[in-house]
């Protein structure tokens, strides 16, 4: 589920029937947050569709089952008002995917799950400037991310073996140090980054019930404007 980019509305698919090649297909809805009136915005032929703007549609194509030794995920954009597909991003070698859309619609940010690790990965929504901003050392997994809303930051979770917690972490897109959000929990998951950028939901799912948490101030504050010297 994501917030779309007027933050009026959500997003959120459902598995629709497959298709008579096999392959998987979801429904996206909208979902008013006001009134919670749903409709039907598009279905794809993938999984996990995505779109800020109600224009564009994002989602994750497999090869599975109709190329099962090349059963590689591909990243597909589908234009909703004439139906015509293109492909944004096709990992080498194949292996599973899943991607999170910035609120203004301007990035991408993809997490590679191949061997021999993971990887998380930024470009633009049209698949040029690929970045890898993040490859976890120690066999570390990454549980979820999310982007930040001007497509700066990647926030995601990774275990600590040691503790036996998970970790909260930023990375910037641009290149840098990563920052240690001072926050640990079992099994942080299912990000969804609010399009004013300053809030991050997710779900804590190790307890019963699982935890609903809302976290603020996730990205550094912005640096002061220098003065210009006084002459």
């Amino acid at each position: 589920m994501h917030w779309s980019t007027d933050s009026r509305s959500l997003l959120a698919s459902s598995i629709a029937a497959q298709s008579q090649a096999g392959q998987s297909a979801q429904r996206l809805y909208r979902i008013d947050a006001q009134t919670g009136e749903t409709s039907e915005v598009a279905t794809a032929q993938g999984v996990d569709p995505q779109s800020v703007d109600g224009s564009t549609l994002f989602f994750m194509r497999t090869g599975w089952p109709k190329s099962p030794v090349d059963a590689g995920w591909t990243l597909m954009a589908q234009s909703l008002p004439t139906g015509a597909e293109r492909e944004i991003f096709r990992d080498n070698p194949p292996g599973h995917m899943s991607m999170r859309l910035s609120s203004d619609g301007q990035r991408i940010a993809v997490l590679s799950r191949r061997s021999p690790g993971e990887r998380l990965l930024v470009m633009s929504e049209s698949g040029q400037d690929l970045r890898e901003v993040f490859q976890p050392a120690g066999g570390r997994p990454i549980l979820d991310f999310a982007l930040s809303a001007d497509g700066r930051y990647v926030i995601f979770s990774t275990s600590n073996k040691q503790a036996g917690d998970w970790e909260l972490w930023r990375a910037p897109v641009e290149g840098g140090a990563l920052g240690k959000i001072a926050l640990t929990m079992p099994r942080m998951r299912l990000f969804s980054m609010h399009p004013d950028g300053k809030r991050l939901a997710f779900a804590s799912t190790d307890s019963r019930p699982a935890e609903l948490w809302l976290l603020e101030n996730v990205l550094p504050a912005p640096k002061p404007r220098s003065k210009p010297p006084v002459r």
